[in-house]
Parts: C-alpha cells; structure tokens; sequence
C-alpha cells in the first residue's frame, strides 16, 4: 500500500500545458472540471464518449429543471417556459448547448434561480445563482429577468437572491484568484481581474467590431432580422414591454461590455445571457400576430438556426480536419511506443504552442524543457540531445538523453 501526501495542488486549477512548473493558473471556478474528472479514468477509447455522455445529460437535466421552474409564469403575455423550451434550437444557444463549455450550464442555472424564486423568493436559488457566477460572471445579466417586476420589489424583497451570489462570485475572482495567482506558475489563459473602467474603455477601443458581430450574431446568422420590423412598429407604438424589454438587453449589453471588455468580440457565448430576453421581446412582437406567419417565423427561424448549426459543426467533425488527424496520429502512437511513461505524471517535451493541441491529444501533460521523453509536430526541428524515434504525417515522438 502507498501514501500519498496531501497536496494543495491538487485541488487548485491547472492547465494541462504546465511547463516545468505546477501548470497551476488562476481561471473561472472550475466546477464542471471537479464533476466530471471521476470519468477520465480509464482508457481514452472509453472515457472521452462517456464524459461527453455525462456532460449532455447533465445538460438536458439542467435544461430540463430551467424549464420547469418557469412553470405557469408570464412575462409581457409569454409563457416563459416556451422561450425556455425552444433556446436549444433557436438563437445563440443552439451552437453551445452540446459544446463541451461551462456557459450553457451556467445560463441554465441562473434560470432555475430566478424562475423558482420569480413568485416568492427561495433560499435555494442563492445556491443555483452562486454556482452560476462562480462558473460564468457575466451571467449575472440573467438577473435583469427581474427587472420585468417592480424594481421596489426587486430591492426589498429579492435582495439576497442577487446580492449574496454575486457576492461570493467577487470573493471568488478578488481573494480566491490572488491566493490561485501566488501558488500558481502560469499567466497563459490566466483570468484577469480587472477593473470596470478598463473593460468598458477595451469594449469601446474596438467598438469598430460591434457592427460585425451584432450583424452575424443577431441579424443575419440567426435570421432574427425577421422579427425586427414587428419591433420596430411596436417600439413607435410605445409599446411599454418592447420599451422596457430594449432597456434591460441595454443593461445586459452594457454589463457585457465591462466585464468582458474586447474578448466579446472574439466568443460570443458571452452573449448567451441575453438570449432568455431576445426570446422574450420576439414571441410578444409575434403574439398578436396572424399564427400562418408565426408558423411562417419560427420556420425561418428554425431552419435558418440548423443550417447554422450544420455548417459550424460540419468541420468540426471532418476527417480530413488536421486536429482530427492528429488524434488519431497521437493515439496510435501511444499504442506503438509503450516505453514511453503515459499516465505517469510525466510532462513531456512538446512544440511551443499557444493552444495545447498535443496535450489534449495526449491527455498528458506538456511543455518541460528537460523530460527524456517528447512529441513534437513533423515539420519542428529536433532538440540537442534528442532523437527521432518514431514518424507520423503530422507529428513525431523524440527520446533525449
């Protein structure tokens, strides 16, 4: 029998590009990590199917929950849990709902949280709200569903259900990122705390931007370019809740923008919040609608969101995809070279990159400067003291003295 002694390190997050160091980093809480790193034991043929099984149920049950805790409640003549019903197809989230991302699963929190407290506030939605910023801050803009209600309401008797998460989400990214920071030996992909000005001046410094990704995200990409005439008429009709409904997105695009900062223009699953609200404000314009041309829409809709889905996951999925083949290349390397240390905690030598391609490939760590052992990419140049000993199209396995 063998006793390992406790390690702070392994609790603390880390990345799998660890370098000679502990690979430790300060990044989002990583609780989707924690609950599914129990099923990566195993062989890579069987764990990665079943942490990706885990993670879609996981999902749906969560989808699932979220709507069902919208049961029997309206918002401007809609029942919301219709909007909740048709996110996966419809919108932004139709792209993210089955990517191996924490956000859908955070959306889905911060909706079981303002749905089961949205008639009385419940003790429990602190904890499902909590959960959500820790995993994803910038949904907090899913609390701006409560600015439907009377906002004296909101303050005196809904204060702890918003105030108390967001509370232990500034712990968390303040005090829980320093401690991180100072037992850590990475800043590659490390969060960065900054303040709210700097991020609404990074948003505005690239505001040039902000023209193309409303245009592929909203407009165009998901054909909600349909619905904006209807918005318009009712926004020049004083129409209270499309009136109300603009403000809060306003809000919500603005919380966007100092939390995220330029890094919204390049993910745009930072905009996942505001989809529960979109949703909203185009069902109403359509409720008074001819239902032929409802039907008619949400066709369009449907349609438009599938073709999209298609074309974004169809290159994923390609054999012909050099991330595909390197998978395979690293898999029958591990089977043809059995010298080689996997699964021992080693870190391999590996090409210098930005994005840990061999380590994902690997399911080792890499990045050492001085291991015996490495994979490199076919076209990289040989370290002194090194051999080539094995030769696939895209990569190569080395041993060094």
């Amino acid at each position: 029998m063998t006793h390992e002694s406790f390690s702070l390190e392994t609790i603390l997050p880390a990345v799998i590009n660890s370098g000679s160091g502990n690979g430790i980093t300060p990044m989002e809480f990583p609780i989707i990590n924690l609950l599914l790193a129990p099923f990566f034991i195993g062989s890579d043929l069987i764990n990665i199917p079943i942490v990706t099984l885990v993670f879609v149920v996981l999902t749906i049950i969560l989808w699932r929950l979220s709507y069902k805790s919208w049961d029997g409640v309206q918002i401007g003549k809609v029942e919301v849990k219709n909007v909740i019903l048709w996110m996966p197809i419809l919108s932004l989230t139709s792209i993210y709902a089955g990517k191996f991302i924490p956000d859908t699963i955070a959306l889905f929190l911060i909706l079981i949280a303002v749905g089961r407290s949205w008639d009385k506030p419940k003790i429990e939605s602190v904890l499902y709200a909590s959960v959500a910023l820790l995993i994803k801050p910038v949904l907090v803009i899913g609390f701006g569903l409560f600015l439907y209600k009377d906002i004296k309401e909101v303050v005196i008797r809904y204060w702890y259900i918003w105030l108390v998460p967001i509370l232990v989400a500034l712990i968390y990214y303040t005090l829980g990122v320093a401690f991180i920071t100072e037992h850590g030996s990475m800043n590659l992909f490390a969060i960065e705390v900054r303040g709210l000005s700097k991020g609404l001046l990074n948003f505005v410094k690239h505001s040039y931007k902000f023209p193309k990704l409303l245009n592929e995200m909203l407009f165009i990409r998901f054909a909600s370019i349909v619905v904006f005439p209807f918005i318009i008429i009712k926004l020049f009709k004083r129409d209270s809740f499309v009136i109300r409904s603009l403000m809060i997105l306003s809000l919500q695009l603005l919380s966007i923008a100092i939390i995220g900062g330029k890094e919204v223009y390049a993910h745009d699953y930072y905009f996942l919040g505001m989809v529960p609200i979109l949703l909203l404000l185009s069902f109403s314009v359509l409720n008074k609608i001819n239902n032929k041309l409802v039907v008619l829409v949400l066709m369009i809709f449907t349609f438009r969101t599938l073709e999209v889905f298609y074309s974004d996951s169809k290159p994923i999925f390609s054999s012909k995809k050099r991330h595909w083949r390197i998978t395979e290349q690293c898999r029958q390397l591990k089977i043809e070279n059995k010298n080689f240390p996997w699964s021992k905690n080693e870190v391999f030598r590996t090409s210098n990159e930005g994005y840990p391609l061999l380590a994902i490939c690997l399911r080792e760590r890499v990045g050492s400067t001085f291991s015996k052992y490495g994979v490199l990419y076919a076209t990289d140049g040989i370290p002194e003291g090194c051999r080539e000993i094995k030769r696939y199209k895209d990569i190569k396995a080395i041993e060094c003295e």
